[in-house]
């Protein structure tokens, strides 16, 4: 494949980012922020949760960055990110593991539903895993975003096997991006002989019916992949419908 020959990548300057010294983050994520968030921006008031505070840079970053009223929720399993709580700015900090799901969803019931979920945790496939699974379908409102950075990390972790975390061969998250990309599409595949006439039937205006799909498949609207960032939107989806003019 013509696309797979190597060729020589040189480096070029970029314009950094000015935003304080608590952030650690690539310099290319900032425009996939805003290409993403503009959308959420004239929410009112958009509700956003960040899953990893780390130095509280970027609760501080998002504080800056939507309307005063929005509400920014930071979780962290470290004890010492509850400084960064400042309910007064519409900013709260819960202390517990991503992979509780009575945790997250004591966060979702008191202050969500949320517009936006960022993760930037510890990047361990298993608790990326458990906390999207629990947080996209119970804790992320109707059309709202869910963001996982720092995917170069499915890349580093490639030995003895490259689709699996070596430690607890739970899935690296791009295997569950390219799984969410198929469910997106499941209700295809019942298409027995997948002729033109057929699909055309199953989707034309009056042929529509019901069809048993995972729920992702309902739930999925998009997702966007860019270098080392994911996000994935969620619906409610409508069944498509070929139209004929």
């Amino acid at each position: 494949m013509l696309l797979s020959s190597e060729t020589t990548w040189s480096a070029t300057d970029v314009p950094i980012p000015m935003f304080g010294e608590q952030l650690h983050k690539f310099a290319h994520y900032f425009p996939v922020y805003d290409a993403v968030f503009a959308r959420y921006r004239d929410r009112r008031p958009v509700r956003m949760l960040e899953i990893g505070v780390d130095r509280g840079g970027s609760l501080l970053l998002w504080r800056k960055y939507f309307r005063q009223d929005a509400v920014i929720v930071g979780i962290d399993c470290l004890p010492q990110c509850a400084q960064f709580d400042d309910p007064s700015n519409n900013i709260f900090v819960r202390i517990g593991d991503q992979r509780d799901t009575v945790f997250l969803q004591t966060v979702a019931d008191e202050l969500g539903p949320f517009d936006i979920i960022l993760d930037d945790a510890s990047h361990i496939p298993a608790y990326t895993l458990s906390a999207f699974e629990h947080m996209f379908v119970n804790g992320l409102a109707d059309g709202g975003v869910y963001l996982v950075e720092d995917l170069f990390t499915c890349y580093i972790d490639q030995q003895p096997f490259a689709h699996y975390s070596v430690s607890d061969f739970s899935p690296q998250f791009v295997e569950v991006v390219k799984y969410l990309i198929d469910l997106m599409h499941a209700h295809y595949t019942q298409m027995a002989d997948g002729t033109g006439a057929q699909m055309a039937a199953a989707f034309s205006p009056d042929g529509r019916g019901e069809l048993r799909v995972p729920l992702a498949t309902t739930l999925v609207e998009s997702v966007w992949v860019h270098d080392s960032i994911v996000a994935v939107f969620r619906g409610p989806r409508t069944m498509p419908c070929i139209v004929r003019t």
